[in-house]
């Protein structure tokens, strides 16, 4: 699985966002133009094919504007950027290709940014209406695995898939976690969230505390429409700033890609779930499940997961 972008990122006062988004919008008719409010306010503009020669002209109409153009690149589970700063048509800051180039990038327009992480580099953060970002650490990938099978498996109303170092929940259209091993000590869990009505906002909070009760962790809920932010952790601002700036995608993890752009029909043969257009990001490897075998006492076939679980507790 691939995935490629070119954004612009302007950075902007909360209360006049609205006007620079007309703005944007008027004068890249053809591109996703989206507010952002975390970890600054600001506009991003995205095409998934170059735009630069028609940034300049534009850089040009609004001089005092400081703008960011970053081309991010991503492969395998590993990504890598590049990009410039413009201001009244020229370049005054050039980055070359790196994994942590955005950063860089960024910091220029918000000397206090310092997240790996952004999520209009997100393959759907056009569409979502919220999302999530998060870390747990010192806890097993394994162990992680096994929880979520145990408490989610035979929940009507969820999907649970995994493979060797990534695993996926899904509620029906509601919203979607995704943990992925960057080691063994670390477990990063990006989100995606498609009803940002409180009930969900709250059910999500529910869910992230009772799973991972006692377990060290940090995550943002972060509301794309309204910017506000919930954090739910357990370890102190010290920690979280260290995880906030690593980079967990330095190194490609997989041996076969993630297809993205399969959507999920109504026939899966372990949930009845229907699931909306925009929640098409499905892993066609964690969809096509390990062999299964059919346990003459129950007529539902046992994922694997599920069977090493009754296995050690002795069923």
């Amino acid at each position: 699985m691939s995935y490629n972008s070119y954004s612009i990122i302007l950075r902007e006062e909360k209360d006049k966002l609205s006007n620079l988004k007309d703005i944007v919008s008027y004068n890249f008719k053809s591109y996703s133009v989206r507010e952002i409010f975390t970890p600054f306010s600001g506009i991003v503009c995205q095409s998934n094919e170059s735009f630069e020669e028609e940034l300049i002209p534009f850089s040009e109409k609004y001089p005092e504007k400081e703008i960011a153009y970053v081309e991010v690149d991503c492969f395998g589970g590993k990504c890598s950027s590049e990009g410039f700063i413009i201001k009244n048509g020229i370049k005054i800051f050039e980055q070359e290709y790196h994994h942590s180039a955005h950063k860089i990038l960024l910091q220029k327009l918000d000397f206090d940014f310092d997240s790996w992480f952004f999520y209009p580099f997100r393959r759907y953060f056009f569409v979502d209406k919220g999302g999530i970002n998060g870390d747990i650490l010192d806890f097993s990938f394994l162990v992680l695995c096994f929880t979520l099978t145990r408490d989610f498996e035979d929940d009507k109303n969820c999907i649970v898939r995994m493979a060797e170092n990534e695993a996926l929940l899904i509620k029906e259209n509601s919203f979607e976690l995704y943990f992925m091993k960057v080691n063994d000590d670390w477990t990063k869990v990006l989100g995606r969230i498609f009803n940002d009505s409180k009930e969900t906002i709250h059910d999500i909070k529910n869910l992230l505390e009772d799973t991972f009760l006692g377990v060290e962790y940090n995550f943002n809920v972060d509301n794309f429409q309204t910017g506000e932010t919930l954090n739910i952790a357990s370890i102190n601002d010290e920690l979280k700033k260290k995880c906030t700036s690593n980079s967990f995608r330095a190194n490609a993890f997989n041996t076969r890609p993630f297809e993205y752009n399969k959507q999920v029909e109504n026939d899966n043969k372990n949930k009845n779930l229907v699931i909306d257009k925009n929640q098409n990001i499905v892993l066609e490897r964690i969809y096509d499940e390990e062999e299964d075998y059919e346990d003459k006492g129950d007529d539902k076939p046992k994922s694997f997961w599920r069977s090493f679980l009754d296995f050690l507790n002795g069923k």
